[in-house]
């Protein structure tokens, strides 16, 4: 009889002293609550490891609640410099603010190519005589002449001519036309009523114009089609230098769910795709999934960071901001965290 209630008791006493060993294992995190700098739609790969770390718990795994704030574009760096975020991803506005003096630190890893592609239209294809099975140095210089529809002066998709046309003996200023328009969605009715030629856009938009008939990507850099931009560290997730050393546990856990999510990406593409597509409700799911599925090696397998992918980052952002000529890729970078969760997650 004693023996039978001791042994409950002593089982008890087991799983609560194990119980006490897990919680004392985890970190104690300087902050939980997290605000993510991004607008939180439009591009299906861009915001893809958030939107995936949030549908399976990653962030919740490693102790945080992580939200994002709503803000696009170069508004970011304003939330990240100024504390109401303390995260954010777009490389290029790191190393702008950097060449500008207030340094950001890259912790994560995201995508390694560069997302502007370039769509012609059918009259101009035939009219160039030109396809995606063509050398690429051909694609390229068969845009001679056209009119090509682009956000905004200084924009990735200005950049990208700015960068990519002189090394194939083409001047941005006088061998092409860049007609500003505002928005990927400007661009392909610019292309529809027939203003422009073309247009120079990320994804998904070059998808949503070939799935409408309007034209054919023609130029895949996303694709790593361009030997130029190949391998940039386009996307990775940074911080400030301050908010890093004084909250080392919670930018670990941080870049843990990343990893996670990086990770999922590449085992479970559909679901991702899935994921991904449900967070943009406004567009085309199918078109969504498919850009999705076509661009999913572009994401890093992990969030460990090359320099040289900084270092071609800086090369591009120098074009408009000469500052940044002076940067050394190897500050704007800390793969301590990376390259712990790259070691202990798999």
């Amino acid at each position: 009889m004693t023996r039978r209630l001791l042994m409950p008791l002593l089982m008890m006493a087991i799983c609560s002293s194990l119980t006490v060993v897990h919680v004392s294992a985890q970190p104690h995190l300087e902050m939980t609550k997290i605000v993510l700098s991004q607008s939180g739609a439009g591009d299906p790969t861009f915001y893809a490891p958030y939107y995936v770390a949030q549908a399976k718990g990653f962030f919740r795994e490693e102790g945080l609640d992580v939200s994002t704030d709503g803000v696009a574009g170069i508004q970011e760096l304003t939330q990240i410099t100024g504390g109401q975020a303390q995260f954010s991803a777009v490389t290029s506005f790191s190393v702008l603010s950097a060449a500008h003096g207030r340094p950001l630190v890259t912790v994560a890893g995201v995508i390694n190519q560069y997302n502007v592609n370039v769509v012609l239209s059918n009259a101009a294809l035939a009219r160039a005589h030109v396809s995606r099975r063509d050398p690429i140095a051909k694609r390229i210089r068969a845009l001679r002449g056209l009119r090509l529809g682009i956000s905004s002066i200084g924009s990735g998709a200005d950049t990208f001519a700015r960068f990519v046309l002189p090394k194939y003996g083409m001047d941005p200023d006088k061998d092409v036309t860049l007609v500003t328009l505002g928005s990927c969605a400007a661009e392909i009715a610019a292309l529809e009523s027939g203003n422009v030629d073309g247009f120079l856009c990320g994804v998904p938009a070059p998808e949503q114009a070939e799935a409408r008939g309007l034209g054919k990507l023609i130029i895949n850099t996303m694709g790593g089609e361009v030997p130029e931009l190949r391998g940039i560290l386009y996307s990775g997730y940074y911080a400030r230098p301050d908010f890093i050393q004084q909250n080392p546990q919670t930018v670990q856990a941080f870049v843990n769910a990343v990893t996670k999510a990086l990770h999922f990406i590449h085992k479970h593409p559909d679901e991702a795709a899935t994921i991904s597509s449900q967070q943009n409700a406004g567009s085309d799911s199918a078109v969504y999934k498919a850009t999705f599925l076509t661009h999913v090696g572009s994401f890093a397998d992990g969030p460990v960071m090359r320099p040289e992918g900084m270092l071609r980052a800086i090369e591009v952002v120098k074009l408009t901001t000469p500052a940044a000529a002076t940067l050394d890729p190897a500050k704007l970078i800390d793969n301590t965290f990376a390259e712990k969760a790259a070691k202990s997650i798999h």
